[in-house]
């Protein structure tokens, strides 16, 4: 819950970056990781010991973030 609130309230600047390869990703039921939201997701897993967020969860707070 911390990481998505985090999140959401304010994002990294990759987040903000990865929002349109987000929403592709959402679009597509995630057959499209775009360059962006793969940094995004790399960032993500790379920064969080425990992930709390699935892939499409990850995407769906990109896409709904600032």
């Amino acid at each position: 819950m911390g990481a998505t609130t985090s999140l959401t309230t304010e994002p990294p600047k990759i987040f903000k970056s990865a929002k349109t390869d987000a929403l592709a990703f959402i679009g597509s039921d995630g057959e499209i990781r775009g360059a962006q939201f793969e940094q995004a997701y790399r960032y993500y897993r790379a920064t969080n010991a425990s992930p709390l967020m699935s892939d499409m969860q990850l995407a769906q707070a990109i896409a709904t973030s600032h």
